[in-house]
């Protein structure tokens, strides 16, 4: 559920995690108690998107469709939303969430 190069921060750098190895070295940073808990008070009323892709609340995710480079995307298709898979590209951590203190 992720793509990569995830952007994210670590030690205060923001940063490109280049695959899944690197991911699970720093999963507790990058999915820090903040993150965690914004994702998972999260409701469909949360949801919202522009140009960048989908967030919730205040940008502590961010995720999109992905759509294979040079594939030509009908988005008036029935299935269109179905037929691509969802992704996270970057994680907005380090911060404190008003909802979320500890």
């Amino acid at each position: 559920m992720i793509e990569y190069p995830l952007l994210t921060t670590l030690k205060g750098k923001k940063v490109h995690i280049p695959g899944r190895a690197q991911l699970l070295a720093h999963y507790d940073e990058i999915f820090d108690t903040e993150v965690r808990c914004a994702v998972q008070k999260a409701r469909s009323d949360d949801v919202w998107g522009n140009y960048q892709g989908f967030t919730i609340k205040l940008g502590e995710i961010w995720f999109d469709a992905i759509i294979p480079r040079g594939e030509k995307v009908n988005s008036d298709a029935p299935d269109f939303w179905t037929n691509y898979s969802f992704k996270v590209s970057t994680v907005n951590n380090g911060s404190p969430i008003s909802d979320c203190a500890k």
